[in-house]
């Protein structure tokens, strides 16, 4: 088990996109929101957030789903900390995303759910 938190942040200036790759045992981020989408996998441990007012817990291979300007929270589920990888797409990344998927133009897409789980083998 490991038992010293490392985060490395970066930004890439080409695609103007950021991201997060972390381990975290005891930081909590406190209720807050961004300007852009969180997309996370969690790696490994257990993650859990509060989005909507709703608990939600992430397991390895989950990924949580934030859409910009939604107030969460982040944390550690238990005492073993979790490993997560993150991406910080803008509204426009998004939405030539979506054009360049369907075709079609979308003012700001939208996560209807925060968090999916990894599917279970015959799923």
């Amino acid at each position: 088990m490991q038992t010293q938190e490392r985060t490395k942040i970066w930004h890439n200036a080409q695609f103007g996109i950021g991201g997060l790759q972390a381990y975290y045992v005891d930081h909590a981020f406190p209720r807050h929101s961004h300007d852009y989408y969180v997309i996370c996998v969690v790696r490994s441990g257990l993650q859990s957030f509060t989005h909507k007012g709703t608990k939600h817990y992430t397991p390895p291979g989950g990924t949580i789903l934030i859409n910009p300007s939604a107030a969460h929270t982040g944390e550690t589920a238990d005492e073993n900390g979790f490993e997560m990888f993150c991406l910080y797409p803008t509204i426009a990344h998004m939405q030539n995303a979506v054009f360049g998927l369907t075709g079609r133009q979308q003012v700001t897409p939208f996560f209807q759910r925060g968090a999916r789980r990894p599917a279970l083998a015959g799923q």
